[in-house]
């Protein structure tokens, strides 16, 4: 028995797989209920008994006395009989005050019975684990079930009563008669079973009246037989396609549809009614009985929609999209359906038919932009595909030719989810990487990688007779963090601060092979060698690193685990490198990308508070070493007179100050000696050759690469962190600063690229106020956190506004979609949020007007002008002239040398929006609603600015006196004021060490073996420019300046209401005055020059 899918109800475990049919030669459906898995539980004894007032008394206790505890609490929760014995067990994990190795009372019950809290505690017993462990966690761990595989089925008897949709369907009562089985067994079979795929699709209308999106088309794309390791599956194998057409309501099919539908060779149904529609799906999908169920969007869009119309109709047999059989419907979500995500609930009615789901497996597999179908089919197929608005479907039932084309339309897409899942290896690699982790196919493919490291880890300890921790504190954790935004709960890794410009020379970077799990490896770092008795991990605040565990230590559990899947995907890689079979290359390849997968997700684990084996203090210690490592290896290379320019994490960049290839490739092999000379297990390797590189800031920089292939030398571009790899820059934006990257890394003197960008943007600006590039050009895509209706601040986000009304529309939205807009004009309205439209909106209204000046001022001219601060000969006036726009507000940036910046710009030639991005905006609460707003003075740009212009709360309309605002705004200064007087200093990236003690060395770290710098948090130029915006806000010389015949409602609004202003200004102006920042002493400044 193959299996690949379990789930449970009640304490009984049902695995859902694929059996060999030796009747009909083939394999089918199977579904194995196993009974009787029982409840383990492990109770700590107390070292001495508790009086009545829980007071610890001097009376040793003793097994008997917990076991007397346990009979009286078994009765008191009616838990009809246990069975009990003594075990030593380990322990290793976060719980405080429980012993590493120490006697336990192993505890086993039915499921059945009551649950025990898991906060229960006695006068002889302290702790109990495992009282929320499931049925299925235990069975899969105590059977040693790692993923899909074949296991050996005893003292089975054939099912009673159906209780699946399966072919065959048998029950053991026992978990013991599940056993994997042995890879040595000549007698088994070893390769996967072919699995019956199934590619699903559906349109849908909204019914307005109703307001539900209903379904209109279904079509299904089917693969009898799907090798997934087989090299050659793809998309054109043999399948077959079903697929099923009914009326609209009360609207007869089109004149000549059912003459068209002759013609075709490939059948399509046609029923009456959505309903039948229904039915006659769920008896194709019962009938193909598919294995995995392919989709795009199919997890947020369409099994929801399903869902929610089979239980409206009352669709019977509706449970056959998933393989057990149902009666009682799982909570599904409010709304039309398929407005948002699929719940957890909703999934678990496709059990024992695998999601495969190609939306979230992209945005897992695949560096992407935009997830879309259009999109994707684009960038890995290259097949483009028609776009059809959803709220158009109806119109496509009005004639037969324009009918059939959507019909073919839907048909194409569940061709290109099949496709998109081929290409991408979405089978094949999930599937290994569930074998690795030993948790279910079907979390896998959801993208679950917190699952597949939390089962990896509960095997390995299991395994070590060790208790893991309960998932008790995972939830708690999980409810002590919702809804709140917290800063880094500990440093992460050390990014170096860059040495800014334009570098023509080489640039070497070396980097370490996995530079966490080598740590790991390195130092013996585990959950059962670091000693964290004193740390607590609820107290964010606790800063303190562990210590390094004494080599002389036992290998840890985490180490021996990493050194097995390296020294596996080492030999995996080994095999590559011999093999000359194509088919077996593309398995090894997928194996070894699974192992590295594994590998490198652990340290995860330990940092993410959501995590079962969340562990702060390891996480700590573990990027602790990360930034020494590499703050030591910047060193040794400054010791060998190298120019180290930037680092991050894991590599290092040097700048070689030649043009010989030869010289940096011995530059590079002599640093890596000299380093990996330090470490047993960690390191270092030459990763690449910069011929050209553009340094803008950290995590922000591109870079000409130099590849050897075969003699000859290739060069690409590579692009990391800049605007030109982010989604929010459309592709007018994007192409224009791919062109300047290509001028700067071409072959071409400098004068001559800088006239060729020059001529360029004039050109792209002439083009764009023409008119001569389609809309697609200017859309943006920007990704959604949380639901549109979630953003307290939404009406300031044009993403949020679109996404509100496509929902509006009837089309799903929901966090982590990627919203296309375009910006357009409209005098009616002042945010630009608001004048955001989605593509097909533009394509219904032919009113719209692209914003071109818009997009020239916010979406070419910011990227190009980041592009190009360290070109001199291209400074930001001269930019903004090239595009035609008002060069007047960029003056031009004076480079200064000035300690080791190398370009500098004066404050007084930076804009206000770039001078005060940094500042924490002023949002007073109104004494009437008790909401909160952002004040925005001259700067407002949205459409209530009238009612900050007249002191109006934008919320309840109610004028806020004016004493109201003065009285917040003192308390608002005084709390920054008191935050630097706090005098936090804190050290830069090394190993962040937050202290308010002075040290005698200056700015020196006091940390041992650091070697970063203090600086003051926050800073006083910081504390400076916050004043600096107060006084702003209420500047009403600068906002007549700014207004004065341009905007009359504006103008007047800051003559009438100046007096208020004023009082405001006033009060900063007086903290102003206290501050020292903008006095210079110039006798102390010149007083060593003679």
């Amino acid at each position: 028995f193959y299996w690949f899918d379990a789930m449970e109800n009640l304490g009984t475990v049902y695995l859902l797989g694929k059996v060999y049919d030796k009747k009909n030669k083939k394999f089918v459906s199977c579904c194995v209920t196993v009974n009787n898995v029982m409840r383990n539980l492990f109770v700590l004894p107390r070292e001495k008994m508790l009086d009545n007032n829980n007071k610890e008394t001097d009376q040793e206790v003793t097994m008997i006395d917990v076991y007397n505890e346990l009979e009286t609490i078994r009765k008191k929760y009616k838990i009809s009989s246990w069975k009990c014995k003594d075990v030593v067990r380990k322990y290793a994990f976060e719980e405080p005050d429980v012993p590493s190795e120490a006697h336990y009372f192993k505890t086993v019950y039915s499921f059945k019975d009551n649950q025990l809290p898991s906060d229960l505690t006695g006068k002889s017993f302290k702790k109990i684990f495992g009282t929320n462990t499931s049925a299925l966690e235990l069975l899969i761990i105590k059977r040693k079930l790692m993923g899909p595989c074949w296991i050996k089925v005893t003292n089975y008897i054939k099912s009673q009563r159906n209780i699946s949709w399966c072919k065959t369907e048998v029950t053991v009562n026992s978990p013991k008669s599940i056993n994997v089985c042995s890879e040595n067994d000549p007698n088994i079979i070893k390769d996967i079973p072919p699995l019956v795929v199934m590619c699903l699709n559906v349109k849908t209308v909204l019914n307005t009246k109703k307001n539900v999106n209903e379904i209109v088309i279904a079509s299904a794309l089917v693969y009898p037989e799907v090798n997934i390791m087989d090299h050659n599956a793809n998309a054109k194998q043999e399948h077959d396609q079903f697929t099923i057409v009914r009326k609209l309501e009360d609207i007869p099919f089109p004149v000549g549809f059912k003459e068209l539908l002759a013609k075709r060779s490939k059948k399509i149904e046609v029923v009456p009614n959505e309903n039948a529609l229904l039915n006659l799906l769920m008896a194709i999908i019962q009938r193909q009985d598919p294995d995995i169920i392919v989709g795009h969007n199919f997890i947020g869009f369409h099994l929801d929609v399903l869902l929610h119309r089979m239980k409206a109709l009352g669709t019977s047999n509706w449970s056959r999209i998933g393989r057990l059989r149902r009666s009682i419907w799982p909570n599904l979500q409010s709304g039309a359906g398929g407005m948002g995500e699929s719940s957890m609930a909703e999934r678990t009615v496709t059990c024992g038919r695998l999601l495969c789901d190609t939306y979230y497996g992209a945005k897992d597999y695949v560096k992407s932009s935009n997830n879309g179908l259009t999109h994707l089919s684009k960038q890995l197929l290259n097949i483009n595909r028609e776009d059809i608005e959803p709220e158009k479907t109806a119109e496509y039932f009005w004639k037969a030719n324009e009918l059939l084309h959507l019909i073919q339309h839907t048909e194409f897409d569940s061709f290109l989810s099949s496709a998109l899942m081929f290409k991408i290896q979405l089978l094949p690699l999930t599937n290994q990487l569930t074998r690795l982790a030993g948790n279910l196919w079907s979390r896998t493919l959801c993208g679950a990688r917190a699952d597949r490291n939390e089962y990896l880890l509960l095997h390995e300890f299991h395994g070590k007779k060790f208790i893991c921790p309960d998932k008790y504190d995972y939830k708690k954790r999980q409810n002590n963090n919702s809804g709140t935004k917290k800063k880094a709960a500990y440093s992460g890794g050390l990014v170096l601060e860059p040495k800014k410009g334009f570098y023509d020379k080489y640039i070497l970077l070396l980097d370490f092979n996995s530079l966490y799990p080598s740590i790991i490896q390195e130092y013996n770092i585990c959950f059962t060698t670091v000693n964290r008795k004193e740390f607590n991990d609820d107290d964010e605040e606790n800063t303190k690193i562990p210590d390094v565990p004494n080599q002389s230590l036992e290998q840890g559990v985490l180490p021996k685990l990493l050194r097995k899947l390296v020294q596996r995907r080492r030999q995996v890689k080994s095999i590559i490198k011999t093999c000359k079979d194509p088919a077996e290359l593309i398995s090894l390849d997928i194996r070894q990308k699974a192992l590295k997968l594994t590998a490198n997700s652990m340290y995860g684990c330990l940092g993410y508070n959501l995590s079962r084996f969340y562990a702060k203090p390891i996480a700590m210690l573990i990027t602790s070493k990360g930034r020494e490592i590499l703050q030591n290896t910047k060193t040794l290379a400054e010791e060998k007179s190298y120019d180290v320019i930037y680092g991050d994490t894991d590599s290092i960049m040097i700048n070689t100050n030649t043009d010989n290839l030869e010289i940096v490739k011995k530059i590079g092999n002599e640093i890596k000696s000299t380093v990996n000379e330090k470490y047993k297990l960690l390191e270092i390797e030459i990763d690449g050759y910069f011929r050209k590189m553009l340094l803008l800031k950290k995590k922000k920089y591109a870079a000409l690469i130099v590849n050897e292939s075969n003699g000859r030398i290739q060069k690409t571009i590579e692009k990391k962190g800049i605007d030109v790899v982010r989604r929010e820059w459309c592709t007018l934006s994007i192409n224009a600063s791919n062109f300047i990257l290509d001028q700067l890394f071409s072959d071409i003197d400098r004068e001559k690229s800088i006239e060729n960008i020059c001529n360029y943007l004039e050109k792209l600006s002439e083009d764009i106020r023409n008119n001569v590039y389609p809309a697609e050009n200017y859309i943006i895509n920007k990704s959604l956190s949380k639901n549109p209706e979630d953003y307290p601040d939404g009406k300031s986000q044009p993403h949020v506004q679109v996404a509100l009304r496509l929902k509006a529309r009837g089309i799903g939205c929901h966090a982590g979609d990627t919203i296309q807009y375009i910006i357009c004009k409209d005098d009616n309205k002042k945010s630009y949020a608001e004048r955001a439209y989605h593509p097909d909106e533009l394509k219904m209204d032919k009113n719209l007007e692209i914003d071109y000046e818009w997009y020239l001022n916010q979406q070419i001219l910011p990227p190009i002008m980041r592009l190009c601060e360290p070109i001199e000969e291209a400074d930001s006036y001269k930019l903004s002239k090239c595009l035609g726009l008002d060069a007047s507000k960029y003056q031009a940036s004076v480079f200064m040398n000035i300690g080791e910046n190398h370009n500098y710009t004066f404050e007084t030639h930076v804009s206000n929006e770039e001078k005060f991005r940094e500042v924490e905006k002023w949002t007073p609460k109104c004494c009437f609603c008790k909401d909160r707003y952002e004040f925005a003075g001259s700067e407002t740009k949205t459409e209530d600015l009238k009612y900050i212009i007249n002191f109006e709360c934008p919320n309840c309309k109610n004028k806020i006196p004016v004493g109201s605002l003065a009285a917040q705004l003192h308390c608002e200064i005084r709390r920054h004021i008191k935050e630097y007087n706090n005098n936090i200093l804190i050290c830069d990236n090394i190993c962040a060490t937050r202290t308010r003690q002075i040290s005698v060395y200056g700015t020196k770290c006091l940390y041992p073996g650091c070697n970063g710098t203090m600086s003051h948090q926050p800073s006083d130029k910081r504390l400076y420019t916050q004043l600096e915006y107060y006084i702003h806000l209420f500047d009403t010389k600068e906002m007549k300046e700014i207004y004065k015949d341009r905007d009359e409602i504006r103008y007047n609004g800051a003559i009438t209401h100046s007096n208020d202003y004023e009082k405001l200004k006033l009060i900063v102006e007086r903290y102003m005055k206290r501050n020292a920042r903008k006095f210079v002493d110039l006798s102390k400044l010149f007083k060593n020059l003679k």
